[in-house]
């Protein structure tokens, strides 16, 4: 289940904590680690998960455009674009490349599929500006300057140099998009956060070992930067990430057991892989909050159907009765495709349709409580929603 909506919506949501980070400076020509600061500017950041936004807007744009007709071809897009934004995040910029090309196919051949129907105008508006978006995340995240991580010459020196250029990409949405460009949330910008700092103290731990790297370390951190990888597709698909966090993990022990087998490391590294042990345990309490908010969101809409029922009583007719099961039945629905992340916008719309029957069917006048509850469920309906990706 696509997840953009959820993660980069334009809702209003709490400002990011404040969390000191470690940044680069300069020492004798090496970057290290420094207690002061940030690693990656906040506000970079931020330019980050707006773009992504802005890719969110265009994804549900274009999945409207699309309709009935070219579902299979949307599909193919959303997982081409999970891999696209994964491998740029973490620094794969080679697959990135390959990545881009094969959503560049894709969406041409979606384009093709809806050319004869009254929407092709819609579609093509929403895949030229998601081509502009996805160009501008790419150019911004290069414009950190934190470089491909892991990319090694042949005799595993010091890392090669690379940077782009941002190339100053004003967005500019048009028809059919959120007006509200309000970004995301203290979840989706602490992940992004997160990602960024992972594959920075990656690349210092690159540049501090220099021609002292073994093939075995540089191994360890592509499968580090790989696990990396699973972990944002996990949480852009809505797919559990327990295994990949794990795997994360495991990765980071095998890391920094390698790198203790080479002489003369000294400090620096050794600070650079606490560091790093630091943020990708953030990056896991960051990724599981947001991994769990469908369900946050859906234990609340329970809770208010469980007060709903005690507010109702037991002095029902028989038709309100049926009514109260039907309800039962949708949220039990609800909830297990919650559970397998199958939740589509039927199952919300089952449970609604069904408190709308039972408002219809029960004796006025509704007392205070009744309609509190009501009003709640219906609250919390639309509050779980965006959190399903609807």
């Amino acid at each position: 289940m696509f997840q953009w909506s959820s993660l980069f919506s334009r809702r209003s949501t709490p400002a990011p904590r404040n969390r000191s980070r470690l940044h680069i400076e300069q020492l004798e020509g090496r970057a290290l680690p420094s207690g002061f600061g940030s690693l990656v500017p906040a506000g970079s950041v931020g330019q980050v998960v707006t773009d992504l936004g802005h890719i969110s807007a265009d994804m549900q744009s274009l999945t409207r455009a699309a309709g009935t007709s070219a579902t299979t071809d949307v599909t193919k897009v959303q997982t081409d674009l999970t891999k696209l934004v994964a491998d740029t995040l973490t620094g794969s910029t080679a697959a990135a490349a390959t990545d881009f090309a094969t959503l560049s196919g894709d969406e041409a051949t979606l384009l093709k599929d809806v050319a004869s129907t009254s929407t092709a105008g819609a579609a093509f508006r929403a895949v030229a500006s998601l081509q502009k978006d996805v160009l501008a995340l790419t150019a911004n995240v290069a414009g950190l300057g934190l470089g491909p991580v892991g990319k090694l010459n042949h005799g595993f020196g010091p890392a090669e140099e690379f940077h782009e250029h941002s190339t100053g990409h004003e967005h500019e949405h048009g028809e059919g998009d959120d007006d509200d460009d309000g970004g995301a949330g203290l979840g989706q910008s602490a992940v992004i956060g997160d990602v960024l700092a992972v594959r920075s103290q990656l690349q210092s731990l690159v540049k501090s070992l220099g021609s002292r790297i073994t093939p075995t370390v540089a191994n360890d951190i592509t499968v580090v930067r790989t696990a990396l990888g699973s972990v944002v597709k996990d949480v852009l698909s809505g797919t559990s990430p327990t295994q990949d966090l794990t795997n994360l993990s495991n990765a980071l022990t095998t890391l920094t057991g390698d790198v203790g087998k080479i002489a003369g490391t000294g400090g620096t590294v050794a600070g650079i892989l606490k560091n790093l042990n630091t943020e990708i345990t953030q990056l896991t309490s960051d990724v599981t909050t947001v991994a769990n908010s469908a369900q946050t969101a859906l234990n609340r809409v329970e809770a208010d159907v469980a007060a709903l029922e005690s507010t109702l009583g037991t002095g029902l007719s028989s038709t309100a009765q049926t009514d109260v099961k039907a309800l039962d039945a949708a949220l039990t629905t609800l909830a297990n495709d919650v559970k397998a992340s199958t939740a589509t916008v039927n199952d919300v719309t089952g449970v609604l349709t069904s408190e709308l029957q039972l408002i219809s069917d029960l004796a006025p006048p509704l007392s205070s409580g009744t309609q509190q509850s009501l009003s709640q469920l219906a609250a919390d309906l639309l509050g779980l929603a965006p959190a399903l990706s609807l």
